[in-house]
Parts: C-alpha cells; structure tokens; sequence
C-alpha cells in the first residue's frame, strides 16, 4: 500500500511543495559547509532541493519512488535509505531532509547507519518540529483503520535530533536549530475537532490518504480545489480569529563525521 502512496504521480508535483518549503530549501543549501564537493541527497523525493544543489555542487538523488525521481534532473538512483548502494564513505555531505519521520521500526536503524556509512564529512537532516501525530491521523471510512495521512512513524522534539548520531561515536554534532517560524494554532486538538465539524469527512480524509490496511483511497490524483461553500468561509473567518503561537515549522541540524 505504501508503496502505491509514493508511487501518485500528483503527490510529487513541485506546484504543491511552495511557500514555507521554498524557505526550508533556501535554508538548508545555506548550511552546507563551504568544504563540500559531492552531495547524496537520501530521500530526495522529487529532486527539488538536490537540483538546487546540483547548480554548484556534485549531486546524487536517491528515492525509492519511480514517480519522484521522474522529477530529478540531476544524477538520480532508485534504491531504499535502509539498503544504500554506494561505497562506504562516497560522498562530502549525505542529505535526509523530511524523511527519517517516515522509516518503519526496522528501518530506522538500518538508514541511520547507511547514512553514516556513506558519508565522508558531514550528515545534514532535517524533521519536522514537535508534530502531534494525533492530529494529522485519519480513519479509512471503508475498514476503520487509523493512520497517519502521509505515514509519519514518530515526533522529534529538540534534543531528539540532536542526539539523533549519538551511538555513533565518530559522529558528532556541529549545530543545531529551529527553522521557519509558522503559526501554529492554540489548542491544536479544539482548533482540528472544529474543522472537522465544519468540513465534514472530506477534510478527515484527505485527497491522498490511501488506507495501509485495505488500499482505499478517493481516487489517488489530482488534489480537489475548493468550492467556496458555506462551511469553508466559515473556516477562514475562524482562522482568522483563533489564537496561535510562533514556533519553527522544522528542526535542522549539521553533524560532522570525525
């Protein structure tokens, strides 16, 4: 099933990765140490930010979406993070941005440690910040399954990306922080309910979720546009209204491999 989730042609569209993916980009390319020659970018996705990086630099994407690396239009490999084929130490800096919060129980280990192993000096990953899981679940309306609609497997706070290399020992960390603030809303759970209410079933299950347990979706393809109905004007009103919080959208950080 996941694998026909990452295979959606629509999912990898660049149009839908705008505004504050745009600064996180800017961002990351802002922390590659000057020193760095050859760049593999593990989970690339669909090659936005390793294209970017292929502008000045030697730049590998790896993906194991057909459907993403049809976007690369750098050097491009299909493979899995936990089963990497490159030489060990092959590349300056081994990239992972938004994509270790997606690794299964038994590959989490396996792509930690094929990202140190291919890597030469640096490892630059970044997560999301402080994601509730819970409100980002959805329930297939066909089996009752619960699942998280694009498949995040655990939250990282602060100190968990910091010591994200620690059982490695000739790893460590070079620096470490919050990147784009957003607002995000207070009482998150209150605000979600809400919408849902307003909304109906149509937000709880959105355009992309494919069920992992039985395979239902609304039509993997194009994301549905807005009709301008009743609810939905009440919804932006709302937000408008409702109390938020600044806090960074995702934390990144650099570490050096000794």
């Amino acid at each position: 099933m996941e694998r026909k989730f990452y295979e959606n042609p629509a999912y990898w569209d660049p149009k839908r990765y705008v505004g504050a993916e745009t600064v996180r980009r800017k961002i990351t390319l802002e922390w590659i140490p000057e020193d760095v020659r050859t760049v593999c970018d593990i989970g690339c996705g669909n090659g936005i930010l390793t294209n970017l990086i292929g502008k000045s630099h030697f730049a590998v994407g790896m993906d194991r979406s057909w459907a993403a690396l049809k976007w690369v239009e750098q050097n491009a490999c299909q493979a899995d993070i936990a089963s990497v084929p490159f030489a060990d130490n092959s590349f300056d800096l081994v990239l992972s941005t938004e994509v270790i919060e997606h690794l299964p129980y038994r590959a989490y280990l396996s792509g930690l440690s094929e990202i140190v192993r291919i890597a030469r000096r640096y490892i630059l990953i970044s997560v999301p910040y402080c994601e509730d899981l819970d409100l980002k679940r959805t329930e297939c309306p066909k089996c009752g399954c619960r699942f998280h609609v694009t498949y995040h497997m655990r939250s990282y706070r602060a100190d968990d990306i910091k010591n994200l290399f620690s059982q490695w020992e000739n790893v460590r960390l070079v620096k470490a922080e919050g990147i784009v603030n957003i607002k995000k809303y207070l009482f998150q759970k209150e605000s979600i309910i809400l919408r849902r209410w307003l909304l109906s079933s149509s937000f709880n299950f959105t355009w992309a979720a494919l069920c992992p347990l039985c395979g239902f979706s609304n039509e993997l393809g194009e994301p549905p546009t807005q009709n301008g109905s009743g609810t939905s004007n009440y919804w932006s009103i709302i937000k408008q209204l409702w109390p938020k919080k600044i806090e960074p959208h995702w934390w990144l950080a650099l570490y050096e491999k000794q």
